[in-house]
């Protein structure tokens, strides 16, 4: 395992170069870990003030708080009262403000900023990763390696069916463009979205993630039978469990994957012994006209089909 090669430090080796090196190796932790931030108000500042050179005293001030963030850019009160920037000299990195002149020893001094928090998006997006994807009662079964990718054609879905699929992602991955391919031909007019939801941590979606510019067949301009359409949708996954969802707004079929191909959600044993596999969630309970729920709502049981409509996002 390849490592920074860092060595103890003797005093007078304390060089602005050797600190650098460490901020340098910070900041490319952070981007992979990809942190999350906070913000927080009215954080207390305290003087440093055990200098030898008096002059210096109740100059400088800091946070217990490290790490804030240039933009937005702190804000520094004094009893309350905003000051302007042009009086001191921050280091928001360093949670460190200076002031031109030394401050009164009764001023308090209070700072509000957005500060990197202890929390990265790339590790809480792979617990999905290690959970065993299970609900209550049900045993569950992951596909490895390369499916078989056995297509399927005409998949019927009733108007108003919002259907999701689950989607592991791996590694980090551009998603460029999101996608359907209506199957049989109709003189109907056929409107759909797709959208991608995060995972609540519990092998279940959650929160709406992203959603596609609406894309239309229009039956009676002839748009041919099997026919692809993407529109555009640019976001970046982290590795981590994700759910893949369809939205249509009538009676259509779809082409998407045999159940050979797609990913099993999860397995249930029946009274019988016999083995069920589901493919994914689906809700008929919203009108397509209301759009994707922002947090996807409790209870929904998963379905099985032998074939499923599936949605496609296409990586850059």
């Amino acid at each position: 395992m390849p490592k920074t090669p860092y060595r103890d430090l003797e005093s007078e080796d304390i060089l602005s170069a050797h600190l650098s090196g460490l901020q340098h190796s910070v900041n490319k932790m952070e981007e992979v870990l990809n942190m999350q931030t906070r913000s927080v108000t009215g954080h207390p500042l305290k003087p440093v003030n055990d200098q030898e050179d008096a002059g210096m005293r109740y100059r400088i001030y800091e946070g217990s708080i490290r790490n804030w963030l240039e933009d937005p850019a702190p804000v520094i009160y004094r009893n309350g009262l905003k000051l302007d920037p042009a009086a001191y000299t921050i280091s928001p990195a360093h949670g460190v403000i200076l002031f031109d002149e030394p401050q009164h020893a009764n001023d308090e001094f209070t700072a509000d900023f957005t500060c990197i928090d202890a929390r990265s998006l790339v590790l809480e997006a792979s617990q999905g990763i290690h959970l065993p994807l299970q609900q209550a009662g049900l045993l569950t079964h992951l596909r490895e390696g390369t499916p078989s990718l056995v297509s399927a054609s005409n998949v019927l879905v009733n108007e108003n069916t919002l259907d999701l699929f689950p989607l592991m992602i791996r590694q980090r991955t551009v998603i460029t463009e999101a996608g359907v391919r209506l199957g049989k031909y109709t003189t109907a007019d056929i409107l759909v979205r797709v959208a991608l939801y995060q995972d609540t941590g519990g092998a279940y979606p959650g929160e709406l993630l992203a959603e596609s510019p609406e894309i239309a067949y229009h039956g009676t301009e002839g748009d041919e039978p099997h026919e692809w359409k993407f529109v555009e949708l640019n976001l970046t996954l982290e590795p981590g469990l994700y759910w893949l969802a369809r939205f249509n707004d009538a009676a259509s079929q779809w082409d998407g994957l045999d159940a050979e191909s797609a990913m099993v959600y999860a397995s249930e044993v029946q009274d019988n012994l016999s083995l069920v596999h589901y493919g994914g969630l689906r809700t008929t309970d919203r009108l397509y006209s209301d759009g994707f729920p922002a947090v996807f709502p409790e209870g929904v049981q998963p379905f099985m089909r032998s074939v499923y409509a599936s949605p496609f996002l296409r990586k850059a």
